[in-house]
């Protein structure tokens, strides 16, 4: 899949079967190439490569659920959908390709206003203020973890912060249930800097990720009632 264009990886998809093990090779492909596309040129560059479809025959739909949010024209009862979150400056890409309802169910409204507020309150945030409240310090730590490992990996994040750092983001993504990530962190702090285990590592968080977002602001909110 390396090298190819979005348009030609998303050929590829949709001759697939939503769900099956083919339709993962693509699907992979193209979320590494648009996380390559925000890594490199942020969300303009990303909004570009989606818009690349249109070329090759692709309607698109703007979706208002997240600042950027498309679906893409393929025939039903399969549903195409990519999606940027990060807010205004968006470091995860991801794609829904399956057979069933387009987005907008009440659970995927909930997740993106829960979304919203936690980039909302991340990009406000001040990178070294001693001031601030336990639960933007909360949104801060987990909102650095995602940007940071999207980016570089788990090596990259804790080169950049270190393992106090490391370790204080690691019980707040125990606080907020959000199992998978510290279950990896952990591993990235016993690995010891292997490369492999790291690269392992990252593989995981990419494929498996959780609604790290979501599960904060749930968590703030059901603390404060």
């Amino acid at each position: 899949m390396t090298g190819r264009s979005l348009p030609a990886l998303v050929d590829s998809l949709v001759e697939q079967i939503p769900g099956t093990a083919k339709a993962e090779g693509p699907q992979r492909a193209i979320e590494g190439l648009l996380m390559e596309a925000l890594r490199s040129g942020g969300r303009e560059a990303g909004e570009r490569l989606v818009e690349s479809l249109t070329a090759r025959g692709y309607a698109l739909q703007r979706l208002e659920a997240l600042p950027c949010m498309w679906r893409v024209a393929v025939p039903s009862p399969r549903v195409l959908e990519i999606w940027f979150t990060g807010g205004d400056n968006p470091v995860v890409a991801a794609l829904s390709y399956r057979v069933g309802n387009p987005w907008g169910s009440s659970a995927q409204k909930r997740a993106a206003r829960l979304q919203a507020e936690f980039y909302r309150r991340y990009e406000a945030l001040a990178p070294e203020d001693a001031t601030l409240s336990e639960d933007d310090r909360l949104i801060q730590v987990v909102g650095e973890l995602e940007a940071d490992v999207n980016n570089g990996g788990f090596g990259q994040y804790l080169s950049n912060k270190g393992e106090a750092r490391a370790r204080e983001a690691l019980a707040g993504l125990s606080a907020i249930a959000a199992r998978r990530t510290a279950r990896w962190l952990r591993s990235a702090l016993d690995a010891d800097g292997s490369a492999d285990v790291l690269a392992r590592l990252d593989q995981q968080f990419c494929e498996k990720t959780e609604d790290l977002a979501s599960l904060a602001i749930a968590y703030i909110n059901g603390r404060s009632r």
